[in-house]
């Protein structure tokens, strides 16, 4: 991975340590924000090095808590697009893992096992959009989280300057990532 470069074996014990710390922090932070909790079982995935979570508390059109979609994709350095799989798997087109999804109420955690590529996120609400044609992304109160290689927790609102509409009619929030930045959106 690029981002061991140069770094023995103490260094990545130890960004291990740090970056489980952060990632628990992370997730408490959530469960403080919004009162529901996500789980991560770490044991089971190979070690991110990059963490975006996106979390909510907007009530939708059926009286609950709005469901909202993600969709990730992209193109690794290595030209190989990216995609989410059926099994909620973040994937190249030769099947490698590029990060992974949990869900919980009001949150989608997005693990990246590698940043090396330009990837675009885009969060909409269409169960309320196919159920009641409704476009209320705007009432989510969404919200990213973004611990991302060799920089500080970021917080970001997804307000107006981060709205799309798809040629469908559905709006939806967009976000990219470039090189393990944040980056304007350039999706389709």
């Amino acid at each position: 991975m690029m981002f061991y470069k140069n770094r023995n074996d103490n260094g990545k014990k130890a960004f291990g340590k740090r970056f489980s710390a952060a990632l628990l922090l992370l997730c408490l932070t959530v469960q403080l924000m919004f009162g529901n909790s996500i789980t991560v079982n770490a044991a089971e995935q190979p070690q991110p090095v990059a963490l975006l979570l996106f979390a909510w508390n907007g009530i939708g059109e059926s009286g609950s808590l709005m469901t909202l979609d993600l969709s990730v994709s992209g193109t690794l350095n290595s030209g190989a697009g990216v995609s989410i799989s059926e099994n909620g798997s973040i994937v190249a087109e030769d099947g490698t893992p590029v990060g992974g999804i949990a869900v919980a109420d009001g949150q989608i955690l997005v693990s990246l096992y590698r940043t090396d590529g330009d990837f675009s996120l885009k969060l909409a609400n269409g169960d309320d959009w196919i159920d009641y044609g409704i476009n209320n992304i705007r009432e989510s109160g969404a919200a990213v989280l973004a611990l991302l290689p060799g920089q500080e927790l970021q917080s970001v609102v997804l307000a107006e300057d981060r709205l799309y509409r798809s040629y469908t009619g559905l709006w939806y929030y967009g976000m990219g990532l470039n090189q393990g930045m944040l980056a304007e959106y350039e999706g389709q």
